[in-house]
């Protein structure tokens, strides 16, 4: 009659598994996992968001580093313009001829990234004059100024490279350099020169 009563043990064991499923084996411990994970995803999105904001940080140093020596960089560019513009009038105004023979593309970029499309034009305006030029039967020769340059065209093209020019931005541009490129151009007698640069505005 007990039995009928109460319910035998397997009836009883019913709510009791029934209530380790819900809290924890003791009641307890499935609450405290569930109040761990929270506690330990707060705490990465925490270390997450100081992450984030040491990087602003350092993206803006940068900008100001940047900024810095781009004023500084104009500054130069326009003093020695006076300088320059003759030069280029001269060799604006010197006869050009297409005569058959091999082709010498000096290339100008810079050392260092994060300047956009500037090394990769210059790159892909080198690479296009060299395939043309050999599609018409002439010899190719690539002098580059600039280590992204030479790591853009090395890879496939590195047996019609003669000389490259790394690190030279580190110090200002001097006569005594400009004449190291020019005698290392004409070192290579090229009957045609074609210097692939970008022009600032």
């Amino acid at each position: 009659f007990s039995k009928r009563v109460l319910g035998s043990s397997s009836s009883c064991a019913a709510p009791a598994m029934l209530g380790s499923r819900v809290l924890g084996l003791n009641g307890t411990v499935g609450g405290i996992e569930v109040q761990s994970r929270q506690a330990a995803s707060l705490k990465s999105l925490k270390a997450r968001m100081r992450s984030v904001e040491n990087m602003r940080k350092i993206t803006k140093a940068m900008k100001m580093v940047a900024a810095a020596k781009l004023k500084h960089d104009e500054k130069r560019m326009q003093t020695a313009m006076p300088f320059v513009r003759p030069v280029q009038d001269l060799f604006e105004r010197l006869p050009r001829e297409e005569k058959p023979g091999g082709t010498t593309f000096l290339g100008i970029t810079s050392d260092k990234g994060l300047c956009g499309g500037v090394n990769s034009q210059v790159a892909k305006l080198t690479r296009t004059g060299m395939l043309e030029e050999e599609a018409k039967g002439n010899s190719t020769k690539v002098i580059m100024m600039g280590g992204k340059g030479a790591a853009a065209l090395k890879r496939l093209y590195g047996d019609r490279f003669t000389k490259t020019f790394e690190e030279a931005s580190k110090v200002p541009w001097t006569f005594g350099m400009a004449a190291i490129v020019a005698e290392a151009v004409a070192a290579g007698e090229p009957a045609k020169l074609q210097v692939c640069s970008n022009k600032f505005k």
